[in-house]
């Protein structure tokens, strides 16, 4: 499967978003799975698998992964997952849960931080009924223990 993902990987103390990114730049293709690179405008993937919905002028947006699917559907079946890692609640802003809630319409799968993040967008009308809850985890070379004190803590 060719699989295009619409953020390159990035090393450093980045977020969740960042680790998720560079876990399915390493796991895909030790599965068999080849990544088309966010920014290749030659990219014909069976998947689109969606980390975040803006263009970062690195890759696609959400809008264009759902236009990109919707001209190739005549031809084939492509399909696109987005990661779920924002909402207006936590974000203090009004438009975020409207744009997610409008794409869910359109993806084929979901995949939410935390189940209450799921639930958060279940009660609001998430469309997609395909949806599954990775949790994130943090990158162990960059976050490690140290050596420990004062009973045990950092």
């Amino acid at each position: 499967m060719k699989i295009y993902v619409n953020r390159a990987p990035v090393h450093g103390p980045w977020g969740g978003g960042i680790h998720f990114i560079n876990a399915a730049y390493r796991t895909f293709p030790e599965l068999g799975h080849k990544i088309e690179a966010a920014g290749d405008p030659s990219a014909s993937p069976d998947l689109i698998l969606l980390v975040g919905v803006a263009n970062d002028g690195k890759g696609i947006s959400a809008q264009q992964a759902i236009m990109y699917k919707s001209v190739l559907s005549s031809q084939r079946d492509v399909k696109v997952v987005i990661r779920v890692n924002e909402n207006d609640a936590r974000k203090g802003t009004n438009n975020v849960d409207k744009e997610l809630i409008e794409i869910s319409k359109h993806v084929d799968g979901t995949i939410f931080v935390s189940d209450w993040l799921k639930d958060y967008f279940l009660r609001r009308g998430w469309a997609c009924e395909n949806y599954r809850v990775i949790k994130n985890g943090v990158n162990k070379e960059t976050f490690s223990p140290g050596q420990k004190f004062n009973n045990g803590k950092n």
